[in-house]
């Protein structure tokens, strides 16, 4: 039963086979084990420690390590530039630690969130199920958008998100707003805390898997969406979300979520 539900500030994926070794990268992450048995456990190594927990928020840029091949699990990656990881983060992430274990029951009522959304995997069951999280979460269930204040900022990151792969250099978008791309790259990493270099990586990452998932090739999805090679596309993939573009053509169900109407 693996799915993948993708929408504007975050990829789910809920699977039996996600796994990924030792990388860095800045989208958040939240992760759960879904096996109904209590005792079983989702292993996570953070730097030099290895966490045995059923549920765990991880901030982005720690390097850390994913083993999820034994059982059924979550794992949600956040948009480090949206308002969800910055209202997530102020609930549950204390400051200055990179990472927190959840109380069991808010991973027990996360799990059962999740395994709904995997029964029904229609669009607006799926928008339901995620005000559901939000709600558990302890969060506007109306969250959405972007958290960066600086406006010129907020547009560049709007316009990523509706332009073609060969409109999204750091060029490129830096003479849409008047400054140079050094100083783009500045002002993302100074309202972000991440990289503009691989925010815009991981953007494309998305793109070629939403190719994938509506039956094109590997190699076409992966030229399309901007990577040099398909073994590029793959090794990517791996490395930063644990599972192989491939996958995603198998998945029972790949849903790109459109954006939520607010109720």
């Amino acid at each position: 039963m693996d799915h993948i539900f993708q929408a504007d500030d975050h990829l789910l994926v809920i699977g039996q086979r996600i796994h990924a070794e030792t990388h860095t990268h800045h989208y958040a992450h939240l992760m759960l084990c879904l096996e109904p048995d209590p005792a079983r456990t989702l292993s996570v190594r953070i730097g030099s420690d290895t966490v045995a927990c059923r549920g765990l928020l991880l901030d982005g840029g720690v390097e850390h390590a994913f083993y999820g091949k034994d059982g059924l699990h979550a794992l949600l990656l956040i948009d480090h530039t949206s308002r969800l990881w910055r209202e997530l983060k102020a609930h549950h992430l204390p400051a200055r630690q990179t990472y927190a274990v959840l109380p069991e029951p808010l991973t027990r009522a996360l799990a059962a969130r999740f395994a709904a959304m995997t029964a029904a995997a229609c669009r607006s069951c799926y928008h339901s199920h995620w005000r559901g999280v939000l709600k558990q979460l302890g969060l506007d269930p109306r969250l959405a958008g972007h958290a960066p204040s600086d406006g010129r900022l907020r547009g560049v990151l709007a316009r990523i998100r509706r332009s073609p792969a060969d409109e999204r250099s750091i060029r490129h978008l830096a003479r849409q707003i008047h400054l140079s791309p050094s100083r783009l790259s500045h002002l993302f990493k100074q309202q972000t805390g991440g990289t503009l270099k691989h925010y815009l990586l991981f953007q494309q990452l998305l793109d070629a898997l939403g190719a994938v998932a509506q039956h094109n090739s590997v190699s076409a999805a992966a030229l399309d969406a901007g990577f040099d090679t398909p073994s590029h596309l793959s090794a990517t993939c791996r490395r930063l979300i644990g599972i192989p573009p491939s996958m995603v053509r198998n998945v029972s169900g790949f849903l790109k979520a459109p954006k939520p109407v607010p109720s």
